[in-house]
């Protein structure tokens, strides 16, 4: 199998083949059955995750920093971590995992180091001019400009980052709060609803209040 530099811990690289992709599920399989020996067969009688997830697509974390297994977790990432109340996917996503799924958490995670946010920071772009990404990320400029006395109080970009990383996730939770969906489930007690901040450079997820 392709592997990478000695110094880093990753399975797979560029170089890698489908064989090397293959081989490596394969591990994944066997690593799994040993933990969990029952998980695939419980999994194949179908799912009910507890918690749905709406993270970043970076793809230095997930859910599985809640140490959590296959099947307990529905997962939604998108870049930054957004909540699009006109996007159909993201009010689909909604109510599958509320209405059929019956979650009873969702958590809504940001994280450092974010590659939007720093690229907002930075007033530069990504893309071309007038790209489907530029538009996206736009959202992410308007936060930091209606919150510049407040970011400006931070000296590093890093710190300044983390900020932004912050008040994205408290403008998802908002927007995700105002969804009927939500506001049904929540009112009935049947969901509960927490904002997560995870540190690539440790792993550790913080909990972000307004």
């Amino acid at each position: 199998m392709s592997s990478s530099s000695s110094s880093t811990p990753f399975t797979l690289t560029t170089e890698s083949t489908l064989k090397d992709y293959l081989q490596s599920n394969k591990q994944y399989v066997d690593k799994i059955n040993h933990q969990h020996p029952s998980l695939f067969e419980l999994n194949g009688q179908g799912q009910a995750p507890h918690t749905l997830w709406v993270g970043c697509s970076d793809s230095r974390y997930n859910e599985n920093c809640l140490n959590v297994v296959p099947g307990e977790v529905f997962t939604f990432k998108n870049i930054c971590n957004l909540i699009d109340t006109k996007d159909q996917v993201t009010r689909a996503t909604l109510e599958f995992s509320i209405n059929v799924l019956k979650v009873k958490k969702i958590i809504i995670c940001g994280h450092t180091s974010c590659g939007g946010v720093l690229t907002s920071l930075s007033h530069k772009q990504l893309g071309e001019t007038n790209s489907n990404l530029q538009e996206y990320l736009y959202k992410i400029d308007q936060l930091r400009d209606e919150n510049t006395n407040e970011l400006n109080k931070f000296e590093s970009i890093d710190d300044k980052a983390k900020k932004l990383a912050e008040l994205n996730v408290l403008k998802q939770l908002q927007l995700l709060k105002n969804e009927q969906t939500v506001i049904d489930a929540v009112n009935k007690g049947e969901l509960e609803i927490w904002g997560l901040l995870y540190n690539v450079d440790s792993g550790l997820l913080e909990v972000v209040k307004a």
